[in-house]
């Protein structure tokens, strides 16, 4: 017999499965008619729930970036320099890709890289005004001399991000480690920073 739960349990836990089978299966190899047997219901309550394949990796996603984000926060609230933020914000990306390597290159992988996309977009607006917070906390205590923060920080994030999209998504976190004195050094320039 089949157990009923509460519509967003159901959901949460279709969200779960589907990123278990994505980790271990790859994203291309897992049907929905996978998750629905991983998960013991009908095919249709899937689709009550997502429209698709794409739309449950974007719960994914979506839960993976929140989880990062709640971690920004708490880093952004640090009691250390306006440097020292973004340098350790910049080493949690790489942790936190490579403690979840497996998810993290699906995500870069999923839907012919629509998915992926959507996520970065979402992302990098999640992570400007963060930037913006600290450069303007910087100037503020006089570390920084940048002038227009909120311009800065899109800057930054924008160009980051097309930087790694040209990059192979399972050399992204090599690559990020291995050019992080050089990002660091481009941070320093453009930010105008007095002290490092």
């Amino acid at each position: 017999m089949r157990t009923t739960k509460k519509p967003e349990e159901r959901k949460e836990e279709i969200v779960q499965t589907a990123k278990r089978l994505f980790v271990e299966r790859g994203y291309k190899r897992t049907q929905i008619k996978d998750i629905v047997g991983a998960v013991g219901v009908a095919q249709g309550l899937f689709y009550y729930y997502f429209k698709s394949k794409e739309d449950v990796m974007e719960a994914v996603a979506v839960e993976y970036g929140t989880k990062i984000f709640c971690r920004i926060r708490e880093l952004v609230n640090q009691d250390i320099s306006a440097i020292q933020k973004l340098m350790v914000i910049y080493d949690f990306f790489i942790d936190a890709a490579q403690q979840q390597k497996a998810l993290f290159l699906e995500i870069q992988n999923a839907g012919g890289g629509e998915v992926h996309e959507k996520i970065i977009l979402d992302v990098g607006g999640k992570l400007i005004p963060y930037i913006s917070q600290i450069i303007k906390e910087g100037k503020k205590n006089g570390e920084l001399s940048c002038e227009a923060p909120d311009l800065v920080s899109h800057f930054c994030v924008s160009g980051m991000i097309q930087v790694l999209n040209a990059v192979p998504a399972d050399r992204k976190i090599q690559f990020m480690t291995d050019n992080r004195k050089i990002f660091i050094g481009l941070f320093v320039r453009i930010l105008e920073i007095k002290e490092c």
